[in-house]
């Protein structure tokens, strides 16, 4: 048995998401759980509990708000947020970690490079797509390996 969601409109189901956001942005800025969980962990539980409750769509075929909100406004919303953060303080509060991922990184693509002059040869002509993506897999973009 399936349910069927509340709202299956394309500007409810959004206009529901962004007050959800809204609401958990207040929740971080003025309240003491808020803050320990922060802004995007309260808008995806309320928006969890809301459909649940069978107010919101289950999945991604209920409504194509959610490939909207993934795609555009979550990369907007990090761009945004990225634009606001002081780099020094980041430097200063992160050094350590910041470091251990740089020397990570630089081990990370010479490793690759001398797994590929070993045995690249023997992988076949596409070896070298593979020793292109492995770093990349491990420092910026975890997607799987597979195209």
């Amino acid at each position: 048995m399936t349910a069927s969601a509340m709202l299956l409109d394309d500007a409810s189901v959004l206009a529901l998401l962004a007050t959800c956001a809204a609401c958990a942005k207040l929740a971080e800025e003025h309240t003491r759980w808020g803050r320990a969980a922060s802004a995007p962990l309260v808008a995806m539980g309320m928006a969890m509990v809301l459909s649940l409750l069978g107010i919101l769509p289950a999945s991604v075929a209920g409504s194509s708000m959610y490939d909207v909100v993934w795609t555009h406004l979550m990369p907007l919303g990090v761009t945004l947020s990225l634009l606001s953060t002081n780099l020094r303080d980041v430097i200063e509060q992160s050094g350590a970690v910041l470091a251990a991922f740089g020397v990570g990184a630089v081990g990370s693509v010479l490793g690759t490079a001398v797994a590929y002059a070993l045995v690249g040869p023997s992988l076949g002509p596409d070896a070298w797509k593979i020793a292109g993506r492995v770093p990349e897999a491990y420092t910026v973009n975890p997607r799987p390996l597979t195209p």
